[in-house]
């Protein structure tokens, strides 16, 4: 493991040299870009899927659907909660299961 600011981050070590996975990487980085938008907005911990688009598209050149992977792999592993449209109006049903309006971290 590689220590840093927040805590720690995997790492995979060759040949001397440690390298960091890059799902570990976009996950300690969606974390300071979560925690800049919730600071910048007064959100709570829970911060809008729009805002924090725009603040990570910033930081790092990822397409909607990188973000979306991301995030949807980061819900599975209970790191974070992706909060679904509170009311979807004329969405189908498979696109009311994908809509996500907030995203709230659980684990530091």
């Amino acid at each position: 493991m590689v220590k840093l600011i927040e805590g720690k981050i995997k790492a995979v070590k060759v040949k001397r040299k440690n390298f960091i996975p890059k799902q570990e990487a976009f996950k300690f980085i969606f974390r300071d870009v979560f925690n800049r938008v919730d600071m910048q907005t007064n959100a709570g911990n829970s911060v809008s899927i729009k805002d924090f688009k725009e603040a990570l598209k910033k930081v790092i050149p990822l397409n909607d659907e990188e973000i979306n992977n991301t995030l949807l792999g980061l819900d599975k592993e209970g790191v974070l909660y992706l909060q679904k449209l509170d009311d979807p109006g004329q969405l189908t049903e498979e696109e009311k299961k994908t809509t996500i309006k907030n995203i709230t971290w659980v684990k530091a």
